[in-house]
């Protein structure tokens, strides 16, 4: 949770227990798109850093939780991130989700 959340300063997503403010929402959101437009080659072995890695892991830091399965293949690891996606955008879309709803910054 970040301070802006914390203090009721910004309009912000509870996410899985975390508390997101609505423009790092909005960028996960963003990032998401992205990820959808990757190939699975760019989700390499955990030796190897792709594209998709690199992303998946930014959203990660940004609030967007989500486990990979033991081992997995480039293309697990792709439809891992775009389901954690798809729940994120569902919570997004959902009014009781939001703390602050007035305070959004656009």
């Amino acid at each position: 949770m970040t301070l802006k959340c914390a203090l009721g300063m910004a309009a912000c997503l509870n996410f899985q227990g975390n508390a997101i403010p609505a423009e790092t929402a909005v960028g996960i959101l963003d990032s998401c798109d992205v990820i959808k437009n990757l190939s699975a080659n760019e989700f390499r072995s955990e030796n190897t850093i792709g594209k998709g890695n690199a992303w998946a892991a930014l959203m990660y830091e940004d609030g967007l939780k989500f486990e990979y399965p033991p081992n997995p293949s480039p293309s697990q690891m792709k439809a891992t991130v775009i389901e954690a996606c798809k729940k994120f955008k569902s919570d997004f879309d959902t009014d009781s989700k939001w703390e602050n709803l007035e305070k959004w910054p656009w």
